[in-house]
């Protein structure tokens, strides 16, 4: 209640809710060198690119469109 009455908004709402986002700073910035080289590129062989450099595996449908 105290959040509440202090920020206006319940616990439910706080800052840090919901999904963290799968690709870094970092992971923006290589991916969008790798498309202004050249930006007719498909989104497959972006998506191969991106999964060579970084940690995690990215989505071709959802994450690189």
């Amino acid at each position: 209640m105290t959040k509440h009455t202090n920020y206006g908004k319940t616990s439910s709402a706080t800052r840090s809710s919901g999904r963290k986002p799968k690709l870094s700073e970092r992971d923006r910035h290589t991916l969008k060198r790798t498309v202004s080289k050249n930006h007719r590129i498909a989104v497959a062989k972006v998506t191969v690119e991106l999964n060579i450099h970084l940690d995690a595996s990215v989505s071709i449908k959802k994450t690189v469109r």
